[in-house]
């Protein structure tokens, strides 16, 4: 939408109905599941479960007969809006009737300076806009704005005039329904009164979509993590510290806000039961009791820590870790994270914010991750600590005193560690825990073989860490099954295309201008054809979409610029989305007209029957008099650029004047406009006329469009084959480029300069094919002109390319700069990756459409991350070796004993260490040095 410079307002409102299906709806749009995945007997029955309630209780249609209800259930359509949103709005009159399933609903006054004035409040199981059934609203008698998101359900005028008609009866007594009335309220719920409140008094609650209830519980989760980070940590590694007046402050405050929270909750947090929101404090406080939410609360906020005051040190435990100690039941709201979590994801995304399905789960697969590693950490840490009070001398059973992080018996008192020995304790165990619950452990931090405590809970750990390690992958599978789903629907779409013009042999031109579509229509609406991507939106932003779109050349359009806005709002319904390429014909002259096309953006010729182009139109209203005088054709219409269009065929427009009864209302303005159209048609052949034979054969139109010499299309094979090469060229970058910069110490061989060379001159080349030679395809439109390819080129990736086709390795080479300062200076050519993944496509369409082998989307995706990995793998590599020579005596080359091997060898190592760490799964004999950690 954005691409179509839609108006922000729409934008978002748009954006919030698909948040809406999503986070409320489970992204399970009801509309389609009825009317696509049910048969007609079943999607009957669910509908009349849906919407009884709603229509009995409304005093128009509950006494009709049983047939007419029923009947009137099953023909309702439905509508979601978000909080905020305008349901009436000012400028297109209503043609229907309203009914509320879930939410709450302000009816609006206009007052004469312009003002909205609210004057009625509706809730569950009203209903508005009812008088709009029999009457033709040319403007809105009020507005309509939603309080809440709010799902209502929707009657149509004309389906309500299609009911009437097939019972008389009922439609004798259904002429004329009561209006709702500014002065009086027939809605069964008092306008000051918030629904729900049976007793008719006002009272004070929150509502559960109020931004302050919102922001209270990501305070919540605030002091959650904060209380689940630090009593553990405080508990395990601050031993010999005092109780502290900022410890106090921080506990305190965040126990003050969980008892506020349990005021709220108990008494003012207002929830919905069955689409209605309930706001007694009898009931809240029932139903925060039920939920066994409560009992977990009271339990996290009684003070146990008041204990300390008589026991205030438990050795080796000293002041703050017993506070710490007793204060764990405060861990209970833990189980409350989940709940907390969901709440501020569904804040966020009213508030705009949009993080992408597939990053939110994988951060809260990490988060898992970490805080169960700092639990982890803590009581790893805590029972080496027990160990080392508890030792005899000369006897240390404990993992901590083994790798260096206690350097005598552990007193109580005694002086705390500081901040150097508590963060190398704290890293230790992270480093512990993380490696062992995502791997089985590197062996450089053990449990002591003497400790059966520290045994036990390490063997717990690992059965934890293959649990972790299953999940983990179980979720990858279900991303990378998911990833930019609709690139791989596309894809393999495109990919089918592509096979069968091979098959068939179709010209290269031809081929170039079915790629050239398909591109466009990737690029400006990700591969869906114009009237499938307008079924995507809900009926009444689809509407509302449109005729914001087209209004401009309505008001200019024979017999449409007069009609009503109900008309109008019919006519949007069956107008779709055409779009064409450059070339293409939208009509041919003496072809009947049987569509009207509203030519949104773009430019087309019109035409002669030679093919003469005698005028340009440029967003206008195609083949007007024809249409409505059901003529053929006076030309012929090509277009220039890239057309987006919305059409309006004849038999379409001829039932909405059937339905809206204006048959002869068009007939009139046929007969009182005759003059009018007779001079628009005369203009036109006026201009065919007088165009002279000798302009005619200087404007002609070649149908066949020419490819300049030695331009090469980007279809064929030695396009292909270059992209081939690109690939193979920018993979030896990505590998070559870090193995010098951390490997490379002594002066390079001449066979891997003379290499270097080769791959700068071919990139030379490269850019000068670029420039002139390779024709290339933008928005849908083949560019075979070298001044229009160059042009494009100039401004997307020349200067990127420039600079990792500069011969930094002659100079380097020459200069004599052959150690790992002839990698540094050639950094800036890994710049040429970006492109990798262009090349890799367009060897795999190569291979698809010109050899047997068949390599699909997914294949495809599989092959990206296996590349991926691999490279990522290698460049860790890199890093690490190179962390390793930095360092020196301190480094794992030294303590690997590596230092004499050749540079083969210790890339070997390197790597093995960097695949084995990254697949989480297995246990390598080269660790990092703990004094570097």
């Amino acid at each position: 939408m954005e691409n179509h410079s839609r108006p922000l307002e729409q934008v978002k409102r748009i954006r919030e109905y698909f948040e809406y299906i999503e986070r409320e709806q489970r992204g399970i749009s009801e509309d389609k599941i009825l009317h696509k995945a049910l048969p007609d007997h079943l999607k009957s029955e669910v509908l009349m479960h849906i919407t009884h309630a709603m229509v009995s209780k409304c005093p128009h249609f509950s006494n009709r007969e049983l047939g007419f209800q029923r009947q009137l259930m099953t023909s309702l359509e439905q509508r979601f809006f978000s909080s905020r949103s305008m349901i009436i709005t000012p400028s297109l009159p209503s043609d229907g009737m309203y009914f509320i399933k879930k939410g709450t609903v302000d009816l609006l006054s206009e007052t004469k300076m312009g003002e909205s004035i609210p004057f009625r409040r509706l809730g569950v199981d009203d209903y508005f806009s009812e008088d709009s059934l029999t009457d033709h609203w040319d403007c809105n008698p009020y507005l309509a704005v939603s309080v809440t998101d709010s799902e209502l359900w929707y009657l149509n005028r004309f389906v309500f005039y299609r009911l009437v008609e097939n019972f008389l009866d009922e439609g004798a007594q259904l002429s004329k329904l009561e209006p709702i009335k500014k002065a009086n309220t027939h809605s069964r719920h008092d306008t000051t009164v918030t629904h729900g409140n049976s007793g008719g008094n006002s009272v004070f609650f929150i509502h559960p979509d109020n931004y302050f209830i919102q922001c209270w519980f990501g305070l919540i989760l605030t002091i959650t993590i904060y209380t689940m980070m630090t009593i553990p940590f405080r508990y395990a590694f601050m031993e010999n510290h005092e109780i502290t007046t900022i410890w106090l402050l921080l506990d305190y405050f965040g126990d003050f806000i969980l008892f506020l929270d349990l005021l709220i909750r108990s008494f003012f947090l207002a929830y919905y039961d069955d689409s209605h929101l309930v706001t007694e404090k009898e009931r809240i406080w029932r139903h925060y009791y039920e939920s066994g939410k409560m009992k977990w609360h009271i339990a996290s906020l009684i003070p146990i820590e008041v204990s300390a005051l008589y026991q205030p040190i438990l050795c080796p435990m000293w002041k703050l870790q017993v506070w710490s100690l007793f204060r764990m039941n405060k861990l209970f709201r833990l189980l409350e994270i989940p709940a907390l979590v969901t709440s501020v994801e569904s804040s966020l995304a009213k508030l705009g914010v949009r993080v992408p399905k597939n990053a939110i789960r994988v951060g809260k697969v990490i988060a898992v991750i970490v805080f169960s590693a700092h639990f982890i950490a803590c009581l790893f840490f805590a029972i080496a600590s027990y160990n080392q009070y508890h030792t005899t001398e000369g006897s240390h059973t404990n993992w901590a005193y083994m790798n260096g992080l206690f350097s005598k018996p552990l007193l109580c008192p005694d002086q705390h560690p500081d901040t150097r020995d508590l963060t190398r304790r704290y890293i230790a165990s992270l480093y512990w825990s993380i490696a062992t619950l995502t791997t089985v452990g590197y062996g450089d931090i053990t449990a002591h073989q003497d400790s059966v405590i520290e045994i036990l809970f390490a063997s717990f750990v690992l059965i934890i860490g293959t649990a972790t390690y299953t999940l983990v992958i179980a979720l990858l599978d279900d991303i990378v099954s998911q990833l930019d789903v609709t690139s791989s629907l596309y894809k393999t779409k495109a990919d089918k295309v592509h096979a069968y013009c091979e098959m068939e042999a179709l010209p290269d031109t031809l081929k170039s201008k079915i790629h050239a579509y398909y591109d466009n229509l990737w690029q400006r609406q990700l591969g869906v054809s114009g009237n499938k991507i307008l079924s995507f939106f809900p009926d009444y932003y689809r509407k509302e979409m449109i005729i914001d779109i087209i209004r401009p050349y309505l008001r200019n359009t024979l017999f449409l610029k007069d009609c009503s806005a109900n008309f109008i709002a019919h006519i949007v319904n069956c107008i779709s989305y055409e779009l064409y390429l450059p070339g293409d014909t939208l009509f041919h002259e003496g072809e009947r007209c049987n569509s009207l096309i509203l030519l949104y953006k773009g430019k087309v010729h019109l035409l002669n029957s030679k093919g003469v182009k005698f005028k340009t139109v440029d967003n206008g209203v195609l083949g007007e008099t024809s249409f409505f005088c059901f003529e053929p054709h006076l030309c012929s219409a090509k277009a220039v650029d890239t057309c987006q269009t919305f059409c309006l065929s004849a038999s379409d427009f001829v039932s909405c004047l059937r339905e809206n009864k204006m048959t002869e209302q068009f007939k009139e303005y046929l007969f009182k406009n005759t003059t009018q159209i007779l001079i628009l048609k005369e203009s036109v052949l006026k201009m065919i006329r007088n165009l002279k034979s000798s302009k005619m054969k200087k404007m002609a139109v070649e149908e066949k469009s020419k490819i300049p010499k030695g331009v090469i299309l980007p279809d064929t094979l030695s396009r292909c084959s270059w992209d081939a090469m690109l690939l193979l060229q920018t993979a030896f970058l990505a590998f070559i480029i870090p193995y010098q910069i951390s490997f490379m110490s002594h002066d390079t061989a001449l066979s891997l300069f003379l290499i270097d060379v080769n791959i700068d001159l071919f990139f030379l080349l490269d850019i000068y094919a670029k420039l002139n030679k390779f024709a290339v395809i933008k928005d849908g439109s083949l560019l075979s002109s070298p001044k229009d390819f160059r042009a494009i080129y100039l401004k997307s990736s020349f200067k990127g390319d420039l600079i990792c086709a500069a011969p930094v390795s002659f100079v380097a080479f020459c200069s004599g700069v052959q150690d790992t300062r002839y990698g540094l200076l050639r950094i800036t050519q890994l710049i040429r990756i970006r492109h990798f993944g262009k090349y890799l496509n367009s060897c795999a369409i190569t291979l698809n459409s010109r050899t047997s082998l068949s390599i699909s989307t997914e294949k495809l995706r599989i092959i990206q991350i296996f590349i991926i990995m691999l490279f990522l793998c290698h460049w860790f590599a890199c890093i690490f070796h190179l962390i390793g020579k930095m360092s020196k005596e301190q480094g794992w080359i030294i303590a690997d004993e590596s230092n004499n091997s050749s540079s083969g060898e210790r890339y070997l190592r390197s790597f093995y260490w960097s695949l084995y760490t990254g697949k989480l799964n297995h246990v390598t004999a080269i660790t990092p040095a703990i004094e570097t950690v």
